[in-house]
């Protein structure tokens, strides 16, 4: 099996949200992005204009990433509650892991949702379309697709911000089996 060595760029986007995550953007600079990676500050220049067009970079490329992810995993030809049993197990395994990546996402997204492009599919927008259908073909519960998307992402994000603020420190795949049973218990049609 070959290993895969990080290129600049990807060394520089894992220290970068790391720095962000453990001191804050405002108190990261550019020096200590690439001094974390032994490399120069012409080295990031190469690669970023500015740390507000990586800021913004690291945000829509990882969001908008995940939505493409989501929206795979739902285009299988699943019924309902499968498709929310892996939904869940993948958001579940992906926080696990990489932790700072999602803690980045949680972190930035206030400021930087703005950023995404009007005609872009965010995971939001696919979770809502995903609980429209379902509605539509009569497998959920609850008849309004945006409230269905608020609660569903809703315990997925306030599962990771209890470990981001160490207030659980379990894995998020321990708690897998109670998040799908809440979710469908709510929302799956018997």
């Amino acid at each position: 099996m070959e290993i895969k060595t990080k290129s600049t760029k990807e060394k520089l986007d894992s220290m970068a949200m790391s720095l962000f995550i453990n001191k804050g953007i405002e108190g990261t600079s550019i020096r200590d992005i690439v001094f974390g990676i032994g490399l120069t500050e012409g080295a990031f220049y190469r690669h970023y204009k500015s740390k507000d067009e990586l800021i913004k970079n690291l945000f829509l490329k990882s969001y908008l990433d995940l939505s493409g992810k989501i929206t795979a995993i739902l285009r299988k030809n699943h019924s309902f509650e499968k498709k929310l049993s892996t939904l869940i197990k993948f958001l579940c395994e992906s926080i696990d892991n990489d932790p700072v990546l999602f803690q980045y996402l949680l972190v930035t997204q206030h400021n930087l949702l703005t950023l995404v492009p009007a005609d872009a599919k965010t995971p939001f927008i696919v979770v809502k379309e995903f609980f429209q259908q379902s509605i539509d073909e009569k497998s959920c519960k609850i008849q309004d697709a945006t409230f269905c998307a608020t609660i569903f992402l809703g315990i997925i994000v306030q599962s990771l911000i209890s470990r981001k603020y160490k207030r659980s420190d379990k894995k998020m795949m321990e708690d897998y089996e109670n998040i799908l049973n809440v979710i469908k218990d709510s929302m799956v049609n018997n």
